[in-house]
């Protein structure tokens, strides 16, 4: 409501073709409403997870009053950017039921990997280790991408080394709140991509 509405209409920008929700944790689907308030959205995109949040039901609700399209793709789906050189795929969709919920009351995340010409974009949510290594085992080397979303606010309980291995990425985004009092992103995480001379952006600094 207070950045990436404001963000959005400087740009005049008045409609959203698709709109992706990795899941429905609050800090990644709370804000939504108020994008869906000020934009026409052609769909909804997302895992399908119910969650008993009361923003979540809300944003249902108001999908469905709205009849705005909605989604619960499948590994592999497409979604159709109508751009030459660009493709958006989703490596990880709708969840079978062999995940179960954490101990956080999630389930993995909706994951899409962006490629437009010769830059691509991973952008995992709040993937963790499991999913990590499923991705690296379904996808291997496919994985490459220029830009990372790094996985759980910079957590070291994601972006592992196999994944990372596989990703390769020029530089990562790590989105997490200034002095969190979770610590993220992790001395470790932010310790390999240095290593790995991976360029870093947070949106805490």
């Amino acid at each position: 409501e207070s950045f990436v509405v404001p963000y959005l209409k400087e740009r005049g920008i008045k409609k959203i073709d698709y709109m992706v929700m990795t899941h429905a944790d609050y800090d990644h689907a709370g804000g939504l409403m108020a994008v869906i308030k000020e934009f026409w959205i052609g769909s909804l995109w997302e895992p399908g997870n119910r969650h008993t949040g009361g923003w979540y039901q809300k944003i249902l609700s108001t999908v469905k009053k709205r009849k705005i399209g909605y989604y619960n793709p499948e590994k592999g789906d497409v979604i159709d950017l109508k751009t030459p050189g660009a493709q958006c795929k989703v490596l990880f969709g709708k969840l079978p039921d062999k995940y179960k919920i954490d101990k956080f009351g999630d389930k993995p995340s909706m994951i899409i990997k962006l490629d437009y010409g010769k830059t691509s974009f991973l952008f995992t949510g709040d993937a963790e280790y499991e999913q990590e290594m499923e991705m690296v085992r379904k996808y291997g080397d496919k994985l490459k991408s220029t830009i990372y979303k790094a996985g759980h606010h910079g957590s070291a309980s994601s972006s592992n080394w196999a994944f990372m291995d596989k990703v390769s990425p020029k530089a990562a985004v790590i989105s997490c709140g200034r002095k969190n009092s979770y610590g993220h992103p992790h001395k470790e995480v932010l310790a390999d991509f240095k290593k790995r001379k991976i360029t870093v952006y947070r949106t805490d600094l």
